[in-house]
């Protein structure tokens, strides 16, 4: 079994703490979506729910094998299936707050609930550190709308969630 370096949020939260800054391009930002949301997809296909997608639930192997060091753009997995399970069975957990969709908060989850927790992820992904964390817990100011990172591959992204979440 291969060895991981870091989670998703100790990459993101390790580039913004760095002295200098390292910058994570958007390219290398739309191959961790796509490795996740590939992974999310092999997850739902094969009839089984997570219940707790979140950046901590990621790990990434970097280049030089630290935790300070650049993905190798290859390797990510999500791990920690314990909240989860098949569609049919009841594990009577919730996730983590924050990121648990409101129905597996009130002990209704399906297969499904992970998108939400995947569309919470995706702010994190997509944004700098310090914007996707006002984002997600305070309203956008108009100021920081400039800190949103889009491209014009997010229409065929949008296209390939509306496709696992039917």
């Amino acid at each position: 079994m291969p060895l991981f370096d870091c989670t998703l949020w100790e990459y993101f939260k390790n580039s913004e703490t760095q002295i200098p800054k390292r910058q994570i391009p958007m390219a290398i930002r739309f191959k961790i979506f796509e490795k996740v949301l590939s992974g999310l997809e092999e997850i739902q296909k094969r009839g089984f729910r997570h219940l707790d997608i979140k950046p901590g639930n990621i790990m990434l192997k970097t280049v030089d094998g630290s935790k300070t060091g650049n993905w190798n753009e290859q390797d990510l997995v999500i791990i920690d299936f314990g909240v989860g399970g098949r569609n049919d069975q009841k594990t009577g957990l919730a996730g983590t707050p924050g990121f648990a969709s409101p129905e597996q908060l009130i002990g209704d989850s399906h297969q499904k609930s992970d998108n939400f927790s995947f569309g919470k992820l995706m702010i994190l992904i997509f944004c700098d550190w310090p914007t996707s964390w006002n984002i997600m817990y305070q309203p956008v100011k108009h100021s920081e709308r400039r800190n949103i990172h889009f491209n014009l591959r997010f229409k065929t992204i949008v296209e390939r969630l509306v496709r696992v979440s039917s």
